[in-house]
C-alpha cells in the first residue's frame, strides 16, 4: 500500500511539471537558466501575461519597480491573447535600485551560455511616449559593469540599437543602427540573436516583424566581463539629475521569449517566417 506521504510527493511532482510550461516566472529570482528550461523547442522562458503570476515578488523575472504604477497587466492594447504588460515611469519616481537612474524594468536570470535568442512585441502609445530630445532604454543587456554595451534605445524620437565593446584602452567603442522614427500606436515584434563576446566571433542579428535589420559582427561586450543579463522596460538615467522635455513614459510589451543557442527565428516569432 502506498503511504500518504508518497501520494503527496507524487502530487507535488506532477504539479511542478504541469505548471512550469505555462508560468515560467513562478520561481525565486536566484534560480538560473538551467532551472528554467521548460523543455519545449529550446525555450528557457516565456511571458505572455495571460495568467495572474506575472512578475510578482517571488517570480523568476526580478522586478525593479519603485512605484505601484510601474507595472500592471492590462487588457488593451494586446499583441496576442487577451493581456499585455504595461510599464510606466514618471519623473520624480523613487529609485528602484541603488545605482543608475529611475527605472521600471524586469531583470532576467544570469546567462550560462554566450549564445542566446530574445524576442518581444512592443507598443509605443502616442499619449505616453511623446518625443523627447533625451534618450532612454527599452531593452538592454547589462553585465553589471558601466553602461550596457548592447541596448535598444530611443534617442530624439528615433529607435536605435547601440553596440559597444572594450578596446585595449579603458574607453568603449560604439556602433549605432538607426531604425527610424518610433512606430506609434502599433505593435512591432523584435527578435535578437546574439553571440555575446569581446572577440571577433561576436554577433548581433536583429529582425523586426520578420524583416532583418542588422547583422553586426565583432565584439559586443566588455573585455573580461561577465555574460550579460537581459532587461526590458523603461530606464531613463537623466531623470535622476533633471527633468527633460517630458515627464511620463508608458510602454507595452507582449510575447516575451528567451531561448537557448538551439533556437531559430521561427521559434521566436509569433508567425512563421518563410
Amino acid at each position: 500500500m502506498i503511504s500518504s506521504i508518497t501520494y503527496i510527493c507524487l502530487f507535488l511532482l506532477n504539479f511542478h511539471f504541469t505548471i512550469l510550461p505555462f508560468n515560467s516566472f513562478s520561481f525565486h529570482a536566484k534560480l538560473t537558466e538551467k532551472d528554467l528550461l521548460i523543455g519545449q523547442d529550446s525555450l528557457i522562458l516565456t511571458e505572455n501575461f495571460e495568467n495572474d503570476f506575472s512578475w510578482k515578488k517571488n517570480s523568476i523575472g526580478y522586478p525593479q519597480f519603485a512605484e505601484d504604477h510601474a507595472f500592471e497587466v492590462v487588457d488593451s492594447p494586446v499583441f496576442s491573447g487577451k493581456r499585455s504588460g504595461k510599464f510606466e515611469l514618471r519623473y520624480g519616481d523613487k529609485m528602484a535600485t541603488k545605482n543608475g537612474g529611475p527605472r521600471a524594468e524586469v531583470l532576467f536570470p544570469k546567462q550560462d551560455h554566450f549564445e542566446r535568442w530574445y524576442s518581444f512585441a512592443v507598443f509605443f502609445p502616442s499619449i505616453g511616449w511623446e518625443r523627447d530630445r533625451d534618450d532612454e532604454l527599452i531593452s538592454q543587456w547589462h553585465s553589471g559593469k558601466g553602461t550596457p554595451t548592447l541596448a535598444l534605445r530611443v534617442i530624439s524620437g528615433n529607435l536605435k540599437l547601440r553596440i559597444g565593446y572594450d578596446s585595449q584602452i579603458p574607453s568603449s567603442q560604439w556602433s549605432y543602427y538607426d531604425f527610424g522614427n518610433i512606430p506609434k500606436d502599433q505593435w512591432n515584434e523584435f527578435v535578437f540573436h546574439v553571440v555575446h563576446s569581446y572577440g571577433k566571433d561576436g554577433l548581433v542579428e536583429v529582425w523586426r516583424n520578420g524583416e532583418k535589420l542588422v547583422t553586426h559582427n565583432g565584439p559586443n561586450m566588455y573585455l573580461e566581463g561577465d555574460l550579460p543579463r537581459w532587461k526590458i522596460g523603461i530606464y531613463k538615467s537623466t531623470w535622476r539629475k533633471r527633468k527633460t522635455d517630458v515627464d511620463l513614459r508608458v510602454i507595452y510589451f507582449d510575447n516575451i521569449k528567451l531561448a537557448n543557442q538551439n533556437a531559430d527565428l521561427n521559434l521566436m516569432m509569433s508567425r512563421e517566417v518563410l
